[in-house]
């Protein structure tokens, strides 16, 4: 849908994400930007994550992963926000990662593909499908940073290390931990 303060659709086309598209969705991966046009909260910290998140569930939505947020309170770091909402039960997450130096094309596509995956092969174990997903899209990202060593920062240089990093997607090494918010 858009990102970094740009839309990738016509900006006619939001009010369907929001009020029609979202209600048939049992899972989204929104980055910190498609957030906040689904939701219609400016995001400027933690809480308004959260907020935004509780929106979406009452559109309809039974699981909302923030796959990026920049929060401005932690500058160095990258945050991931996990949201299940079934009847009464309620779970949620939340993954703090050191930002890499590099901003990667197609970064939020792989994620979703691996959420979606991750939560297949266990079960919707939501907790580990997130440190699986991370540990396997951190790991691409690490690979294609040095395969940029001594290269010029183009599009074309940053281009994810897929097929150099089927290991990594197939058994991750988990590094980071999901954090159980109360």
């Amino acid at each position: 849908m858009g990102d970094n303060g740009q839309l990738y659709v016509p900006k006619e086309l939001v009010p369907i994400y929001r009020e029609s598209v979202i209600r048939l969705a049992s899972i989204i991966t929104p980055n910190l930007f498609e957030t906040e046009q689904l939701s219609g909260i400016t995001i400027k910290e933690t809480d308004d994550v959260w907020k935004a998140i509780d929106v979406l569930h009452c559109k309809g939505c039974e699981t909302v992963i923030i796959s990026s947020a920049d929060i401005p309170e932690k500058p160095d770091l990258l945050s991931i926000f996990a949201s299940r909402k079934k009847g009464v039960s309620h779970e949620k997450y939340i993954m703090e990662i050191k930002k890499l130096p590099v901003a990667f094309t197609g970064s939020g596509d792989l994620f979703a593909s691996l959420i979606l995956s991750w939560m297949h092969k266990t079960e919707n174990d939501l907790k580990l499908s997130l440190e699986n997903t991370v540990a396997s899209l951190q790991s691409v990202l690490v690979r294609t940073i040095e395969a940029m060593q001594g290269k010029e920062n183009t599009v074309r240089n940053r281009e994810l290390k897929l097929l150099q990093s089927k290991k990594d997607i197939e058994e991750p090494k988990v590094i980071y931990k999901a954090k159980v918010v109360e």
